[in-house]
């Protein structure tokens, strides 16, 4: 993930809304994403929703953040609403939520955010949460990526029990933000279940593919052999981390071109993922690399971490185009599967992998051949702002 290093934790932008009440519509001067100099200065959008200053019935005034709020009448299930971004003391009732919302389906987990929030100079202010009276019911979060005017929203979670317009409102306040940082391209990834991907698409969103989290259960998992006729596979690294790196990238196209991209194209990934093999613990470490030779020369790789005693995290299979279809992906699963074995795992996750929207790509077909199973599905969308925008 690309981050923005701007501290905004002691600025507190609250949005304050309703029940019943219309979505917060407006615009707020930003210079850095995720920051606001000077202040949370908000300012309407629709002029047609004020009359002399004031807001119109049905509607919130958000023009200051010291401004007093007009609410219109509430309904009894529910308290004042109040969105505002991440503040040092969520972590808990944050770490509730996600449990509740996305419990093992999502990799912005709990533990994630107490990590995160634990580390020196931790800017969560790019995440959004939704309070009910002081219980957290919702919560998005959204992030620049290396690619100028690009942005990303994930993690858009509310409380089953409450209203989809929860759900609208949360996502029309981070909108509005990233609208304020001139995007040219805000992405989006969510659970395919209701109401989240309605909530998308009525704001634009187009789907441009699937994504699924797949899970092994190793425990009597019937594995083939190893050896695959020329392919030999072994340990990573007596490789170069620049050689191990280069498979590791190109390894991932076509499919994953856009992933390149967020990342500052493909040579600069590269340095970065060089670097961090040259840094890795050869033995004894919690990640385990394999590589598929053929003639001594590396042209493929799977890579897996620890989660836990029990369970481990798959980092992919990846071959070099001009290798595919002899049988390297299928050498590297059942040497991958069988080293866990051997290490008494009993899970193996793939968090996230994308997909077509209609078919799986290659990879996922791998990944199902030998014996994983679909534990959630997520979409991918996108958003032209500029097509969106009047005169875009």
């Amino acid at each position: 993930m690309s981050r923005v290093n701007c501290r905004v934790l002691r600025r507190r932008r609250r949005h304050q809304v309703a029940s019943g009440a219309a979505g917060v519509h407006g615009r707020h001067d930003a210079r850095c994403p995720f920051s606001t100099p000077g202040g949370s200065r908000w300012v309407a959008k629709d002029d047609a929703r004020w009359t002399n200053g004031s807001p119109a019935p049905g509607t919130v005034d958000v023009r200051r953040r010291d401004a007093t709020p007009t609410f219109p009448i509430l309904p009894s299930a529910m308290s004042v609403l109040t969105i505002r971004t991440f503040e040092e003391g969520d972590e808990a009732g944050l770490g509730r939520l996600l449990d509740r919302c996305f419990g093992r389906f999502e990799t912005w987990t709990a533990d994630r955010v107490a990590e995160f929030a634990a580390r020196p100079g931790s800017d969560m202010a790019e995440l959004w949460v939704a309070l009910d009276g002081s219980r957290h019911v919702g919560c998005v979060r959204a992030f620049g990526v290396a690619g100028a005017g690009t942005y990303v929203i994930r993690e858009l979670g509310v409380d089953a029990e409450l209203p989809d317009s929860v759900t609208g409102r949360l996502l029309d306040v981070v909108l509005e933000h990233l609208g304020s940082l001139n995007p040219i391209l805000i992405r989006a990834s969510t659970l395919n279940v209701a109401p989240y991907p309605d909530a998308y698409r009525r704001r634009g969103f187009i789907p441009v593919r699937r994504a699924l989290t797949l899970v092994w259960d190793l425990i009597g998992l019937p594995l083939g052999p190893v050896s695959n006729g020329p392919v030999v596979v072994g340990d990573a690294f007596r490789h170069s981390p620049e050689r191990l790196a280069e498979v590791y990238v190109e390894g991932m196209r076509p499919y994953w071109d856009w992933f390149i991209d967020e990342r500052g194209g493909a040579e600069g990934y590269k340095r970065r993922v060089a670097a961090h093999i040259a840094g890795l613990v050869r033995d004894g470490g919690n990640e385990m690399w394999l590589v598929a030779e053929v003639e001594s020369e590396a042209v493929g790789l799977s890579l897996v971490s620890d989660l836990d005693e029990e369970e481990a995290d798959m980092g992919g299979v990846y071959v070099l185009p001009t290798h595919r279809n002899k049988g390297l992906g299928s050498a590297l699963m059942r040497a991958t599967l069988s080293g866990l074995q051997e290490r008494a795992k009993r899970r193996l996750v793939v968090p996230e992998t994308t997909s077509f929207l209609d078919s799986d790509i290659p990879s996922i077909r791998l990944y199902k051949r030998t014996g994983a199973r679909v534990r959630a599905e997520y979409l991918h969308l996108q958003l032209d702002w500029a097509g969106v925008q009047p005169g875009g």
